[in-house]
């Protein structure tokens, strides 16, 4: 089925014009015929994934620091830890509480 109504028959190894419906359609069905426990497997994967690399762009703003801007992860960070009053300057105490929040985000894996 196509954005303008209309439906397509095709061989999915040569979807001539329309390879991208047809690669999202097969990338669905190797997922949802997955068992459930590899879809969770997965997902708890990727959610890992995500908070080591959350992890890493702290420790990048942690080492890259030249008296900049202050990280929000004081009061209310989003996950990611991302920089978001850049008019403010390091407090003291602060790489340390960047370094708590940080096993804390770990923490909840």
């Amino acid at each position: 089925m196509l954005p303008d109504g209309a439906s397509l028959v095709v061989a999915t190894c040569q979807p001539v014009g329309i390879e991208g419906y047809v690669q999202a359609a097969m990338a669905f069905a190797a997922w949802a015929f997955k068992p459930a426990a590899q879809r969770l497997l997965e997902s708890e994967m990727q959610a890992r994934a995500r908070a080591e690399l959350a992890s890493l762009e702290r420790t990048n703003q942690m080492l890259s620091w030249k008296g900049g801007p202050q990280p929000s992860a004081i009061g209310g960070e989003s996950e990611r830890g991302d920089l978001k009053q850049p008019d403010q300057t390091f407090q003291p105490g602060d790489v340390e509480a960047m370094i708590r929040r940080n096993n804390e985000l770990i923490g909840r894996l």
